[in-house]
């Protein structure tokens, strides 16, 4: 399946429960994840860690994210690096819209 449409995917648990409550459209590929996120302000995802690496990128909107001991705000057109076993967590400011790119999966 080489083309993908987010709008067809059926949205599905963003991380386990305990941590990210939230729902979204992910594809998953044999190596590599991406997750198209929307999340409105005031949610947030609880300190966490996971071993893949991850890479999220926004849209649009702005968030505060701590990872590892730094702590800094992104806005549209920014993004941020999670290094895996890196604990880091977000909390939205203004609802966004994102694209979380992982190496892998777990389940």
């Amino acid at each position: 399946m080489p083309k993908i449409d987010f709008a067809t995917i059926k949205p599905i648990l963003a991380g386990p429960a305990e941590y990210h409550p939230y729902v979204a459209p992910i594809y998953r590929g044999e190596h590599v994840e991406i997750q198209r996120g929307k999340y409105r302000r005031g949610e947030a995802a609880k300190r966490h860690s996971h071993p893949e690496e991850q890479i999220v990128y926004l849209l649009e909107g702005r968030l505060t994210a701590s990872i590892g001991d730094e702590e800094f705000e992104v806005t549209a057109g920014q993004g941020y690096h999670v290094p895996p076993n890196t604990p880091h967590n977000l909390t939205v400011i203004e609802d966004i819209e994102m694209l979380s790119f992982k190496n892998g999966f777990s389940t």
